[in-house]
């Protein structure tokens, strides 16, 4: 069985729009495809889903909170295209067996895919799920939360295979996806990769039998992935909700509550939760006033607004102690990090320098949202070409911090703002930490080279890349393209070949992408 040319193409848009993971920086090679996508749309519809063969992915530990994680997967390039073309392919199935959206019962990941390359439904997701949880709160004098403990890491591979069973998926791409959540987990039996936008219609689907299960017991409750909240009439009907639903997620797939996070509220206490949680309630008086900005000005919520468009007024209140009052507020007690990670993203829009100083002095508490950090020092990289060497020296500071250098994630978050961009130049100092480095961080060094026009740098190292890992080979080839034409064709010519022999489509694509490839 192959799959359709059309969701193939379709999964190609889905990672040039959303990247191929919700996680991490988009890798280069994503930009190759974009340019070069034949090889790859032809090689994955000529092949059985069944002969398919999952390749390398990357693992790391990002933190979701000061003291909390995750361990987050990056697949092969290739590999989220075949996933994303899969899940496009079968999602509907899926979908069909799910709690209909009309119910307001589960409000994640409702699949709807869009021909620009969206998944989900825009209109249904975690802001709606705490709307109607308040208007439910309105009915009822109780109101309990309740989270899954490890979720995505816990979901049994027996039930994703059995719910594909039941939603009708042909046995074939049922035993790859398997196979492919098999390689991820040790051959564990146990586990979903948490980071690739498909995953979240697995998650779900492992899910349908519980849901099955409270619908028939009539209890009444909103879901939003592990995010549960059951609607009582008084605490021990509550109680009794959550050994109800503790006892069938252990008898459906062995899952536990996270204790510590299970609470029973009034209605009145769980409505400030509520507004808490509704991403359009500012933090402080600075930020409504910052949101109301974007509001007015851009429908869609990543479209870039020029700040020379902006009036005088609605640039003073983007002012740096506006901006860092609001950061500041998002840090006191428990740190509201989705605040921050949106805050920053809605920077990004405008790209106003008012935020930089905050965020080197305060780094290491902004951690946890380091990523959109870095995406929003990329969108002020129209400063002054006299500061931002002197930023991106203090970014390269950060990466002497012990805490840093302890996560190749937090390392390769901070060195990709470097491969994007020359702007903050110092490739001096990023080439000087090449030898030491582990592969995560060569692979972002070899990246960064390519803006750099470190040609007789990247030339010294090619002799090293038939020992380079993967992930470094690849992003040796892309490098590969600012070598002077003569000694480019010579040393991709020596590489087509060994890609040949391997069969790797990627590699061809991204040769001919560095063979074409002209740098101003």
């Amino acid at each position: 069985m192959k799959i359709s040319k059309k969701s193939v193409e379709w999964a190609i848009k889905h990672i040039i729009k959303n990247n191929d993971t919700d996680i991490f920086p988009q890798p280069l090679e994503i930009q190759a495809i974009k340019e070069f996508p034949e090889d790859i749309i032809n090689y994955l519809c000529g092949i059985d889903v069944n002969a398919y063969k999952w390749k390398d992915c990357r693992r790391f530990i990002i933190p979701k909170a000061e003291n909390s994680y995750r361990i987050a997967t990056q697949l092969h390039v290739v590999d989220s295209i075949m996933f994303a073309a899969i899940i496009h392919e079968f999602g509907q199935k899926i979908e069909k067996r799910r709690v209909p959206v009309e119910q307001n019962v589960v409000f994640s990941s409702r699949f709807k895919p869009k021909k620009s390359g969206t998944f989900y439904r825009d209109d249904v997701g975690w802001n709606s799920f705490w709307l109607h949880c308040e208007e439910m709160s309105h009915l009822h004098k109780y109101a309990t939360y309740l989270d899954i403990s490890d979720f995505y890491n816990q979901i049994y591979h027996h039930t994703i295979e059995q719910q594909l069973n039941e939603c009708g998926i042909p046995n074939e791409v049922s035993s790859s996806i398997i196979r492919l959540i098999s390689s991820l987990t040790s051959k564990s039996s146990r586990g979903i990769p948490i980071g690739p936008h498909s995953s979240h219609m697995l998650a779900e689907l492992a899910l349908i039998p519980f849901d099955n299960s409270l619908q028939t017991r009539g209890i009444k409750y909103c879901r939003f992935c592990d995010d549960i909240v059951v609607f009582t009439e008084d605490d021990v009907e509550a109680k009794i909700a959550i050994y109800t639903i503790a006892d069938i997620l252990d008898k459906q797939q062995r899952l536990v509550l996270q204790q510590q996070k299970t609470r029973i509220m009034s209605n009145f206490e769980f409505e400030l939760v509520c507004s808490d949680n509704i991403s359009v309630t500012p933090i402080n008086e600075a930020e409504q006033d910052i949101v109301q900005i974007f509001q007015s000005r851009s429908v869609d919520p990543y479209s870039f607004i020029s700040i020379s468009s902006l009036t005088d007024e609605e640039r003073s209140l983007l002012s740096k102690e506006k901006i860092e009052s609001v950061i500041n507020e998002a840090l006191l007690g428990d740190k509201n990090y989705s605040k921050i990670r949106w805050f920053y993203r809605r920077l990004s829009q405008v790209g106003t320098p008012n935020a930089i100083d905050i965020s080197l002095v305060k780094f290491q508490v902004l951690l946890p949202a380091l990523n959109d950090i870095m995406q929003y020092f990329a969108s002020v990289a129209f400063l002054s070409k006299e500061k931002q060497p002197i930023i991106g020296e203090q970014l390269l500071t950060i990466l002497d911090d012990r805490l840093v250098k302890s996560n190749d994630f937090f390392q390769i978050c901070i060195l990709n703002l470097f491969t994007v961009t020359n702007q903050f130049n110092n490739i001096a100092r990023l080439v000087s930490l090449y030898d030491s480095a582990s592969i995560n961080v060569q692979r972002e060094i070899l990246l960064a080279a390519i803006p750099a026009k470190c040609s007789s740098w990247v030339s010294e190292h090619k002799e090293k890349y038939l020992t380079m890992s993967p992930w470094c080979k690849r992003a040796f080839i892309l490098a590969s393209s600012i070598l002077p034409t003569d000694e480019k064709d010579v040393f991709l010519g020596k590489i087509v070949k060994l890609s040949l022999s391997n069969d790797d489509v990627l590699e061809q694509s991204l040769i001919k992408w560095a063979l074409k490839k002209k740098h101003k």
